[in-house]
């Protein structure tokens, strides 16, 4: 999308309000691919300030992408706010500040920033998702399987056996030293 600012240049400061599409391109999160079916929808103001613009607003977008859970593929709309400087010089130590070249601001890397922003860590179908059986791979948000599940074993359990018994040890252990110390005693007295 881009974004005439032209009337922004020549009254600085008086915020003006911006409405459009942008069409983000499909990208990668955690290795699974995020696709964006339909174009993002953006409002909003902008306003120079010296030769700087300054964009803030919302922007409003679907994805489709794989559960992690039950592995199925879902769609939702995402809803993103955004805040960014444009710059005719952009500072290269600066990478929140975006180009722009003339009267006009292409709001593309900023939208596609502010939507993998959005993104949530682990996509999933709904939150109450229930995932596969991890004995006979059948989703159970679909069907219940009959396999028997076995309370799960704590990865470190070993080491809590460990240490348990060396407490029980160590619990044995002082009343060996007193013993010892109580023997030292009595053959010092005579």
């Amino acid at each position: 999308m881009q974004l005439d600012v032209s009337k922004a240049l020549n009254a600085a400061g008086q915020e003006l309000p911006f409405s459009g599409e942008v069409v983000l391109s499909d990208s990668v999160l955690m290795g699974e691919p995020i696709v964006f079916p339909a174009p993002a929808a953006l409002h909003g103001l902008y306003a120079s300030v010296g030769d700087a613009i300054h964009v803030r607003g919302q922007m409003t977008f679907p994805v489709r992408a794989r559960c992690v859970r039950c592995l199925t593929e879902s769609e939702r709309t995402l809803t993103a706010d955004f805040d960014a400087t444009f710059a005719l010089s952009p500072d290269p130590t600066d990478p929140d500040l975006y180009a722009y070249d003339g009267a006009w601001v292409d709001l593309s890397a900023m939208a596609a920033d502010a939507a993998q922003l959005a993104l949530p860590m682990q996509w999933l179908c709904n939150p109450a998702c229930k995932g596969l059986c991890p004995l006979c791979g059948a989703n159970r948000n679909v069907t219940s399987c009959s396999c028997r599940m076995e309370p799960a074993k704590h990865p470190l359990s070993a080491l809590q056996q460990l240490l348990t018994e060396k407490e029980g040890k160590v619990e044995q252990a002082p009343q060996r030293r007193e013993a010892a110390t109580f023997a030292s005693q009595d053959e010092s007295e005579v």
